[in-house]
């Protein structure tokens, strides 16, 4: 009886299992093809395109600033502004022959640069007059921008390598006797003007003092974009931004912002300032916020800097902020 059981057939209702090898795929099915991706929207254009352009023309390969070189830089610097100056940002550069080109901004000391003229420092701390205020104050300084060039180092009769000689110092002052702060932005080397040669690009923020009833205090600051040449020649200032405090017996505050870009022309560069400026005393108190809408005073416009190839510089027009 168990025997029976055991060689018994699968009952008729119950399909066999396929062997492996016979197992039947199902019908493939259409899929549909997948989502394309969306094309990208197309970037807007830069409006500060070409402003990092690379230097163009040989001043030698960009190396660090070293500590050597850096205190020849500053002793030549110092021999011109009468202080010594503490360097901020450098861009210097070595030719094949060793000769170096160093391009620095720096600050210096109204106190300390009368001082070192001879005058005694308690005469030193007495103002010149309006606008010379901040020569009063310890704490202020002005700034400026400096080119030196030395020469390749040179070979003695005894065999001994020499340091190359101070061939060149251009020092440009900025703010003397006028500003109480100079802060560094921006530096930079390139072809502004795209006549071949770089030109040096300084953007600063700056600040003046005034006397008020108490104490000193800060009324007009802003934002410089000042464009040089390799000899320290000015080709272009550029008021980017600018902010006056009210003082006593004094209008309202001033708030002006620009924006910088270039326009193509007979293959140089126009420089096109788009000004948002406001006059904030011109609003009524009952009108918040203060310093927007056409009751304050509002003015939009654009001013354009034309480049003159023959002076080499750009054209302030009647309207420049």
């Amino acid at each position: 009886m168990i025997l029976a059981l055991a060689c018994a057939e699968p009952p008729s209702d119950v399909d066999p299992e396929p062997p492996v090898d016979e197992v039947v795929a199902p019908p493939a099915v259409d899929e549909p093809p997948p989502d394309e991706p969306e094309p990208d929207e197309p970037e807007p254009p830069d409006p500060l395109a070409g402003l990092t352009d690379d230097v163009t023309s040989g001043l030698g390969s960009p190396r660090r600033l070293d500590d050597r070189t850096g205190a020849r830089v500053r002793n030549a610097i110092r021999a011109r502004i009468g202080t010594r100056p503490t360097l901020i940002t450098s861009r210097h550069y070595v030719r094949d022959d060793g000769s170096t080109v160093s391009v620095s901004t720096f600050v210096g000391s109204y106190i300390e640069r009368c001082v070192t003229a001879g005058t005694p420092r308690e005469e030193c701390l007495i103002g010149q007059g309006l606008g010379a205020l901040a020569t009063e104050q310890s704490e202020c300084n002005f700034g400026g921008v400096a080119r030196v060039d030395i020469g390749p180092p040179r070979r003695e009769r005894d065999g001994d390598e020499r340091e190359g000689d101070v061939r060149a110092t251009l020092v440009e002052p900025i703010g003397l006797g006028e500003i109480c702060a100079f802060e560094v932005e921006s530096l930079a080397l390139r072809d502004e003007d795209r006549d071949g040669e770089p030109e040096i690009i300084l953007g600063y923020a700056w600040s003046d003092l005034r006397r008020t009833e108490t104490d000193p205090a800060v009324v007009d600051e802003g934002s410089v974009r000042l464009i040089l040449d390799g000899q320290l020649h000015e080709q272009a200032r550029l008021t980017v931004r600018f902010y006056h405090h009210p003082t006593e017996g004094d209008g309202g505050d001033r708030n002006l912002v620009s924006q910088l870009r270039f326009v193509p022309r007979a293959g140089r560069r126009d420089i096109a300032l788009d000004v948002i400026d406001w006059l904030s005393n011109e609003c009524p108190e009952s009108d918040p916020p203060r310093g927007r809408g056409e009751v304050c005073d509002l003015q939009q416009r654009t001013a354009l800097y034309r480049y003159a190839p023959d002076e080499d510089r750009w054209i302030a027009p009647e309207d420049a902020p």
